[in-house]
């Protein structure tokens, strides 16, 4: 059974189904009611067939990180008939939509509200990668926002283990335009990519608009060396480093890009923004950088 847009039925008969909130190829995801509660959830109708170990590898990540106010909370997964519902809490937008209303509405983002999504995100991160695991297509579509501006990571399904010995090479992973410069120019990676997609992430928050906008693998590194200046350093690529030559470009100061941004956050952007992975800081150092210093005195008043 395929649901539609407005659909109320006894399918996955405990909840009461509202509008759907989003589809892609794994399925579609609903506004639900729960029947007894009242309680307000958000449904991901998977596609229930012989490939049941990727439906339910979110499921698996999701039981080993979850328990963090900054990552979304599963609740239940209910397996009916042909289909696999994982219940979410439910969050009222993405970071992305909520980019596009303040652009629309000729807003910006202030500073302070985007220290404080940041501040989020980065802790949330810094639980994932502490629990071993890392995202690998952090965006702002997969970063939930609540009414009250509490944020959470979302749509774990590319999240995947990170184990030292035997580092990541899979090309295929995060989107364009938050791709990290070794995924894109194929070498191993690990949590550092995270890293790498939240420096873009913070300049969109400033920006109302993707920093890296490129169109293919090879644009979006123009895009990036265009942007931040070619590499004067490729060591880390080991023996594929002699694979690559960039033209001598400078970076682009951020200050010409952004107005009423503080040093302290351009200097964070640039830390996270680094060519080199091991150069880029870890969600725990990130945290400790003085541009969220206002988080923690508003944490002990």
């Amino acid at each position: 059974m395929v649901m539609m847009g407005y659909v109320r039925s006894n399918y996955l008969s405990k909840y009461t189904y509202d509008v759907k909130l989003g589809e892609g190829t794994f399925g579609c995801v609903y506004k639900a009611f729960n029947k007894d509660s009242g309680e307000v959830v958000a449904i991901k109708v998977l596609k229930y067939n012989q490939d049941v170990q990727n439906n339910l590898h979110e499921v698996m990540v999701l039981s080993k990180i979850q328990d963090h106010p900054n990552i979304v909370q599963l609740k239940e997964t209910i397996a009916e008939s042909n289909v696999l519902g994982l219940v979410f809490e439910y969050m009222d937008c993405s970071l992305c939509k909520l980019i596009r209303d303040v652009k629309l509405g000729r807003r910006v983002c202030s500073e302070v509200w985007v220290r404080n999504c940041c501040f989020q995100i980065l802790k949330g991160l810094d639980h994932m990668h502490k629990s071993g695991y890392f995202h690998r297509d952090l965006k702002p579509d997969n970063l939930l926002v609540s009414r009250g501006g509490i944020v959470k990571i979302a749509d774990l399904g590319s999240a995947t283990e990170f184990k030292p010995d035997a580092p990541n090479t899979e090309q295929h992973i995060g989107t364009l335009w938050y791709r990290a410069p070794e995924v894109l120019m194929e070498s191993s990676y690990g949590p550092t990519i995270d890293m790498w997609a939240m420096g873009a992430i913070m300049a969109e928050l400033f920006l109302l608009k993707p920093l890296f906008p490129g169109i293919r693998s090879t644009d979006q590194l123009y895009k990036i060396y265009s942007m931040i200046g070619s590499p004067d350093d490729l060591s880390w690529l080991g023996a594929d480093a002699d694979l690559y030559e960039f033209p001598p470009l400078k970076e682009i100061p951020f200050v010409k890009l952004m107005c009423h941004v503080s040093k302290e956050a351009f200097d964070l952007m640039a830390q996270l923004l680094s060519w080199n992975p091991s150069k880029r800081p870890t969600a725990t150092e990130a945290l400790r950088h003085p541009y969220f210093k206002p988080c923690y005195e508003v944490q002990t008043t």
